[in-house]
């Protein structure tokens, strides 16, 4: 998806792929594991995959109603860490055998993954509406291709130049706002730079899913963020204790519901379709997360919201080569081509052209 595949690498691994999803969405392990065979049950899944990844950005604000962002973060990663234990005592075998070598790249998965991720996300949520903050978190392929370019020398396509362009125009519309008046949130920049830190997350994870399983990367990622995390938060542990009820199972959710679960629907997914076909239906989520925004929290959707997240999807779906997949007629993506690099030449030219204004 973000990135290319390097010459020699088999297409039908699909620990190769990295899917544009929101939080820690994770690699294929999966293996044929006698599952329900029914297409029924594949597509349940899937819709219920979505569904606990795109809840996430819903369960933040409503955990933190009565409750700090700190307590929240802490509650979750321990939900989180208490489920994954397990799964690294199953694995304590292959992880000994190659973790003093890793070690490194292990630690800072689980400080970009978990402990920067969360704290810029949940922060920024304070104020970030969720549909805004999903959008802005499945820029994550397309930053991930741009790194993958700078870290991992993989080729860098004229294309990620000219959907970085338009989702950065509709991510300026989330971030000055909407209406008349324009207005800077700085929150929706921590969002961003959240976006950026998994982005990073990613790039790790790629290099790491050669010899670990997906979940067992998970449970590293999450445990050893949790331990990152815990000297800032170590404090705050007791604010747990006023929580409401509702922020409380926001919290219960946000550990056990879209912090682990969807990792096996994900794999069990994986494991009955291509990556690069699966992965298309992540740009579902932040439609998804729009709606229960709209529902739950009761949220606003504006045009100039839905223009901004238009944007967006578009410059991801260009920026990545996804569009090719959705069955687009070539000449209306010669089209969009030929008018996107119209309007970035433009806008070159004009801030040329007003910067040696005097």
């Amino acid at each position: 998806m973000s990135g290319t595949n390097k010459p020699g690498i088999c297409r039908k691994t699909p620990k190769e792929q990295l899917p544009p999803a929101s939080s820690l969405a994770p690699q294929d392990l999966s293996r044929k594991s006698g599952l329900i065979e029914s297409p029924w049950f594949l597509g349940g899944t899937f819709i219920v995959t979505l569904i606990l990844w795109a809840s996430a950005f819903v369960a933040i604000p409503v955990a933190l109603q009565d409750a700090d962002p700190m307590p929240v973060i802490m509650g979750r990663l321990m939900i989180s860490s208490i489920i994954f234990f397990p799964l690294l005592v199953r694995d304590r075998a292959k992880i000994r055998s190659r973790f003093k070598k890793d070690w490194k790249q292990i630690t800072l998965m689980g400080i970009s993954g978990v402990t920067v991720y969360l704290l810029a996300l949940t922060y920024g949520q304070r104020t970030v509406g969720a549909g805004q903050t999903s959008l802005i978190v499945n820029m994550t392929p397309l930053i991930t291709g741009a790194l993958a370019a700078l870290i991992l020398k993989e080729a860098f396509h004229k294309r990620m130049i000219y959907g970085a362009f338009i989702s950065l125009l509709g991510v300026a519309f989330l971030v000055l706002g909407e209406g008349e008046a324009l207005s800077f949130d700085p929150n929706t920049l921590l969002v961003l730079f959240a976006t950026v830190s998994a982005s990073y997350y990613y790039i790790l994870l790629r290099r790491l899913s050669k010899h670990y399983s997906a979940l067992t990367l998970a449970a590293l990622t999450v445990i050893i963020g949790a331990i990152a995390t815990f000297p800032f938060g170590l404090a705050s542990i007791s604010g747990l204790a006023g929580v409401g009820v509702q922020s409380g199972l926001a919290i219960l959710f946000l550990g056990a519901g879209s912090g682990f679960l969807p990792y096996i629907g994900w794999a069990f997914i994986l494991s009955k379709m291509p990556a690069g076909k699966a992965t298309l239906y992540l740009y579902f989520i932040p439609v998804i997360a729009t709606i229960l925004g709209w529902q739950v929290l009761g949220e606003v959707i504006t045009p100039d919201f839905v223009f901004a997240g238009a944007l967006i999807i578009l410059g991801i779906l260009i920026g990545t080569g996804a569009w090719k997949n959705f069955g687009f007629p070539k000449k209306t993506r010669r089209t969009v081509k030929t008018t996107v690099k119209t309007t970035v030449k433009t806008t070159v030219k004009t801030n040329v052209t007003c910067k040696e204004v005097p």
